[in-house]
């Protein structure tokens, strides 16, 4: 884990879930682009196609309203 002017910077990848937060089955799994959510999902369970892969776009579960609080979301 990196550090930048004090703060830790880490890789989603390597602490995302390890498998579907939906079906519970791992795979190729897309991560949640929240901040702080580390919810990992297969595109087909949250109704996505494969595009998905190449898309610039992000994604955000909806999950991380659950978990973290509002203030938090507080610049959406």
């Amino acid at each position: 884990m990196a550090t930048k002017k004090g703060k830790k910077i880490f890789n989603k990848e390597e602490l995302a879930e390890d498998w579907c937060f939906e079906c519970k089955d791992g795979g190729e799994l897309m991560i949640c682009d929240y901040g702080k959510c580390l919810k990992a999902y297969h595109p087909a369970c949250v109704e996505k196609d494969d595009s998905v892969w190449t898309s610039d776009k992000h994604w955000i579960c909806g999950k991380p309203l659950n978990i973290y609080p509002l203030n938090d979301f507080a610049s959406f």
